[in-house]
């Protein structure tokens, strides 16, 4: 295994992870907009109606099968990335002895 296959390793989580990042900032950015249309009627009322939709939207997000997906992927590329550095660092220390 050479330097360069754990390197791309690492470079497809960065990916996957930015992939995953970007559908769940959208998710997040749906509640925000329907948030900011809303009237302030009451502060503790908005705060307690904000954080039921961010986990209402979490909830959604982790249904979304595009992101059920993307986390699957992202667990995958993990996995080899750290298999793929120990298999290197493995081959380095015996190339030592």
């Amino acid at each position: 295994m050479s330097m360069s296959e754990a390197q791309e390793s690492w470079r497809e989580v960065g990916k996957v992870l930015e992939g995953l990042g970007l559908k769940l900032k959208m998710h997040f950015e749906g509640v925000q907009e329907e948030l900011e249309g809303e009237r302030f009627r009451d502060a503790v009322d908005a705060a307690g109606a904000g954080v039921q939709r961010a986990f209402d939207a979490l909830g959604e997000a982790i249904r979304d099968p595009a992101i059920q997906d993307d986390v699957r992927r992202a667990a995958a590329s993990l996995s080899d990335a750290i298999s793929n550095t120990f298999s290197e660092v493995s081959a380095q220390l015996r190339a030592r002895r």
